[in-house]
C-alpha cells in the first residue's frame, strides 16, 4: 500500500478483505448458530494474550479497528458488554520482573513517574524531548510512532524476532 503502485494498493485492500473473510467470517457464522463463547490464552508468542472460540481462527483481543467485523458482536438479551483495560498492567508486571530479577528497569522508572511509556519510546526515535511529545500528542506523527511503540514494547516483551516484530506492526499499520 505503501509503495503508492496501483495495482499494489489494489493487493493490499484485497488482502486485507481476504483475511478478515477467513479469519473473521467462520466464527461470525458460527456465532448465528449457537452462542460465542470465547475462550482465553494467556501469554502467547507476543508476550500478550489472545482470544477465540472453540474450533475458530482470530484473535478477539485484536479485532480490525475499521470495517464492520466489530459490529457484529451483540451480548445475548438481558447483558451488556464492558471494556476493561487496565492501565498499561502488561508493561508494569514485565517491569516489575525485570526489577525482580536484575534490579532495574527504566520501563518501571518512567511509568512511575507517570510516563505513557509508548509516547515515552515515539519521543526517542524522533529525537524530541518527552515533554515536547507530551505538548503535542495528538500530532498524526507522534500518533502513528506512539502506535508503534507498541509494537515494540510489547512484542519485545514477548520476545519477538525482527521478523516477527515486523509482521506485529503491520496490524498497527
Amino acid at each position: 500500500e505503501a509503495s503508492g503502485d496501483p495495482a499494489l494498493v489494489l493487493v493490499s485492500k484485497y488482502v486485507s478483505i481476504d483475511k478478515e473473510i477467513n479469519t473473521f467470517l467462520p466464527l461470525l457464522i458460527q456465532a448465528t448458530e449457537r452462542p460465542f463463547n470465547a475462550t482465553w490464552n494467556t501469554l502467547v508468542s507476543s508476550g500478550r494474550i489472545s482470544s477465540g472460540g472453540d474450533g475458530t481462527v482470530g484473535n478477539l483481543t485484536n479485532l480490525p479497528r475499521h470495517g464492520t467485523v466489530r459490529e457484529c458482536f451483540e451480548p445475548r438479551p438481558g447483558f451488556y458488554y464492558c471494556s476493561t483495560d487496565y492501565d498499561s498492567a502488561e508493561l508494569r508486571s514485565i517491569a516489575q520482573v525485570n526489577l525482580d530479577l536484575f534490579g532495574h528497569s527504566v520501563m518501571a522508572e518512567e511509568l512511575n513517574n507517570g510516563f505513557d511509556v509508548h509516547l515515552s519510546f515515539a519521543a526517542s526515535v524522533l529525537g524530541i524531548p518527552y515533554e515536547q511529545a507530551v505538548k503535542n500528542k495528538k500530532d498524526p506523527v507522534l500518533v502513528e510512532h506512539r502506535a508503534l511503540g507498541k509494537v515494540f514494547n510489547f512484542g519485545a516483551i514477548g520476545g519477538q524476532k525482527p521478523k516477527s516484530l515486523v509482521e506485529f506492526a503491520k496490524g498497527y499499520g
